[in-house]
């Protein structure tokens, strides 16, 4: 999309142009893979059974959710596109709200008591 064309233009006219933009597109990967395997642990870890403190989660536990976290939002754009995906995200925030407004309640009684 434009945003990418953008994204690269941008980072392609700095000092270095190419060797900028192969760090930048370096250092993203990395940070994808980062993200996804920090959170595909926590996932696993979360829907593991009685695991312990000291244990890890099954290692396809992990790899579960690592092609989950990859493969709906692939499957979300393939089918309508970026629409699609950014009404997946609206649906799915919608009820945090009342979360965040919850904990800032209880965050407000919480300080108000604590004296």
């Amino acid at each position: 999309g434009k945003g990418a064309h953008a994204i690269s233009g941008v980072v392609g006219s700095l000092p270095g142009g190419h060797v900028t933009l192969f760090l930048f597109a370096l250092m993203s990967v990395v940070f994808m893979a980062t993200t996804f395997d920090s959170t595909s642990y926590a996932l696993a870890s979360c829907a593991t059974e009685k695991l312990e403190a000291h244990q890890e989660p099954a290692r396809w536990h992990r790899l579960f959710w690592a092609f989950t976290l990859v493969i709906l939002p692939l499957s979300l754009i393939y089918i309508g596109g970026l629409e699609s995906l950014k009404l997946a995200v609206l649906i799915s925030a919608l009820p945090l709200v009342f979360v965040y407004i919850m904990m800032a309640v209880s965050l407000f009684f919480s300080l108000r008591d604590h004296k």
